[in-house]
């Protein structure tokens, strides 16, 4: 029996191979972290990164294509679906208006795009209109194909290629399971594009936590408990609405790093929490030399 390739499904869709782009993202640094949490949970965000395009042949394939297929690409091999959109009008913009975009600038600031997109952009960008696929979403994170042909080439037209289907997982590898607790580090931004299973977890976590701030290592010791617990408390401090120090609000919020140093019992008394705390902040030394007071 033959194998299953990836134009079967598109054309299972009623979608024209000959008009489709395949495009395998392989980022770097802070963005390759964010990607699959953007994906899953503010895809108008991707959309916006993938819908502007700088490179002639790119622009060109663009051009004579009406559907996009996304996928992101592994160091160990594996190519997994992200979105899949048609393709509208292009619109050509000056370097200035692109980079003064707000969801543009929103990816460069919360998500680290400029330390990953290393290309020279010249005067002008292409940005073509974005729509997704709705009957495609239920694939995104779940379909793996085999990417022949080196890595190099990362946007390809579909009907001149076989891309043999590798598997189609149960779970969404973009809402995979929370890593533990003492290996769990997030940053102020991604707070706002966490899975929803994520969510939840940290919403029932509580306990003792530490705020780096980057590039600085200044650090703030605190306690999280109550009707949100751990989340809540993360998002209360991104938001300065609460247990802001003196120290701690000359900070941008934008820049802190948040990882847990205790979990505690969900029945633990506030007198236990805060015993707790002060004991974190006497071994961290974050009152003589950090940001606790």
């Amino acid at each position: 029996m033959p194998s299953l390739t990836l134009n079967d499904l598109i054309e299972s869709d009623g979608l024209d191979p000959r008009t489709t782009l395949i495009m395998r993202h392989t980022p770097h640094g802070r963005f390759r972290r964010a990607v699959p949490f953007i994906v899953h949970s503010a895809p108008e965000l991707f959309a916006v990164y993938e819908s502007a395009q700088v490179n002639a042949s790119v622009i060109a394939s663009f051009r004579k294509c009406r559907t996009g297929l996304s996928f992101l690409g592994y160091e160990d091999g594996r190519t997994i679906f992200m979105t899949a959109f048609a393709i509208g009008e292009e619109a050509t913009l000056t370097r200035h208006d692109y980079e003064q975009d707000h969801h543009w600038r929103q990816l460069h600031k919360d998500f680290g795009l400029d330390s990953e997109n290393k290309r020279n952009y010249d005067q002008h960008v292409s940005r073509f209109a974005h729509a997704p696929i709705d009957t495609w979403r239920p694939f995104s994170g779940r379909l793996q194909i085999e990417w022949s042909g080196g890595s190099r080439s990362w946007c390809r037209r579909a009907h001149t290629n076989t891309f043999t289907i590798a598997a189609i997982t149960a779970e969404s590898e973009f809402s995979a399971a929370m890593p533990s607790p003492h290996a769990l580090t997030l940053r102020a931004p991604e707070l706002a594009v966490l899975p929803p299973s994520w969510q939840a977890e940290l919403s029932r976590w509580r306990g003792i936590y530490l705020i780096t701030v980057e590039g600085e290592g200044a650090r703030y010791v605190g306690a999280a408990y109550g009707e949100h617990n751990m989340l809540g408390r993360w998002r209360a401090h991104v938001a300065g609405e609460m247990g802001v120090t003196k120290e701690l609000s000359l900070r941008n919020s934008e820049t802190f790093r948040f990882s847990i140093l205790e979990l505690l019992a969900p029945d633990a008394t506030m007198d236990e929490v805060i015993a707790c705390e002060r004991c974190w902040m006497d071994r961290l030394h974050t009152i003589e030399y950090g940001l606790n007071v």
